[in-house]
Protein backbone atom coordinates (compact mmCIF):
# COMPACT_ATOMS: atom_id res chain seq x y z
CA UNK A 1 0.00 0.00 0.00
CA UNK A 2 1.26 3.46 -0.95
CA UNK A 3 1.40 6.00 1.90
CA UNK A 4 1.32 8.98 -0.46
CA UNK A 5 -2.28 10.14 -1.03
CA UNK A 6 -3.77 10.54 -4.49
CA UNK A 7 -4.39 14.29 -4.60
CA UNK A 8 -7.10 15.83 -6.73
CA UNK A 9 -8.31 19.30 -7.57
CA UNK A 10 -11.92 20.00 -8.44
CA UNK A 11 -12.67 22.69 -11.03
CA UNK A 12 -16.34 23.51 -10.85
CA UNK A 13 -18.71 23.00 -7.96
CA UNK A 14 -22.07 22.57 -9.61
CA UNK A 15 -24.03 19.34 -9.49
CA UNK A 16 -21.15 17.16 -10.68
CA UNK A 17 -18.36 18.82 -8.70
CA UNK A 18 -20.24 18.81 -5.42
CA UNK A 19 -21.31 15.23 -6.10
CA UNK A 20 -17.68 14.21 -6.51
CA UNK A 21 -16.82 15.85 -3.18
CA UNK A 22 -19.68 14.01 -1.47
CA UNK A 23 -18.75 10.64 -3.00
CA UNK A 24 -15.10 10.98 -1.96
CA UNK A 25 -16.01 12.08 1.56
CA UNK A 26 -18.57 9.29 2.02
CA UNK A 27 -16.58 6.46 0.44
CA UNK A 28 -13.04 7.22 1.63
CA UNK A 29 -12.45 3.76 3.21
CA UNK A 30 -13.75 1.87 0.16
CA UNK A 31 -11.71 4.00 -2.23
CA UNK A 32 -8.57 3.44 -0.15
CA UNK A 33 -9.14 -0.30 -0.17
CA UNK A 34 -9.65 -0.40 -3.95
CA UNK A 35 -6.77 1.85 -5.04
CA UNK A 36 -4.39 1.13 -2.18
CA UNK A 37 -4.00 4.73 -1.01
CA UNK A 38 -5.98 7.62 0.36
CA UNK A 39 -7.62 10.03 -2.02
CA UNK A 40 -7.57 13.66 -0.92
CA UNK A 41 -9.17 16.74 -2.33
CA UNK A 42 -6.35 19.30 -2.21
CA UNK A 43 -8.00 22.27 -3.94
CA UNK A 44 -11.38 23.40 -5.24
CA UNK A 45 -12.47 26.16 -7.57
CA UNK A 46 -15.64 27.56 -9.11
CA UNK A 47 -16.78 30.71 -10.87
CA UNK A 48 -18.77 31.93 -7.87
CA UNK A 49 -17.19 31.34 -4.49
CA UNK A 50 -20.12 32.93 -2.65
CA UNK A 51 -22.82 30.73 -4.17
CA UNK A 52 -24.75 28.70 -1.63
CA UNK A 53 -24.02 24.98 -1.90
CA UNK A 54 -25.48 22.03 -0.01
CA UNK A 55 -22.09 20.85 1.28
CA UNK A 56 -19.47 22.21 3.64
CA UNK A 57 -16.35 23.20 1.71
CA UNK A 58 -14.53 24.95 4.57
CA UNK A 59 -11.83 22.28 4.87
CA UNK A 60 -10.58 22.67 1.31
CA UNK A 61 -8.14 25.11 -0.22
CA UNK A 62 -10.03 27.52 -2.47
CA UNK A 63 -8.35 28.55 -5.75
CA UNK A 64 -9.73 31.67 -7.42
CA UNK A 65 -8.35 30.90 -10.89
CA UNK A 66 -9.35 27.35 -11.80
CA UNK A 67 -6.93 27.27 -14.73
CA UNK A 68 -4.07 27.49 -12.22
CA UNK A 69 -4.95 23.98 -11.01
CA UNK A 70 -3.34 22.56 -14.15
CA UNK A 71 0.07 23.99 -13.26
CA UNK A 72 0.16 22.62 -9.71
CA UNK A 73 2.63 19.82 -9.12
CA UNK A 74 0.93 18.67 -5.93
CA UNK A 75 -2.14 17.36 -7.81
CA UNK A 76 -2.34 13.93 -9.41
CA UNK A 77 -5.67 14.59 -11.12
CA UNK A 78 -8.07 17.45 -11.88
CA UNK A 79 -11.79 16.78 -12.08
Amino acid sequence: MNDKPFNIGIAGLGTVGTGVVQIIEKNQPVIKEKIGRNIEIKAISARNRLKSRDINLNGYEWVNDMSSLSSRDDLDCIV
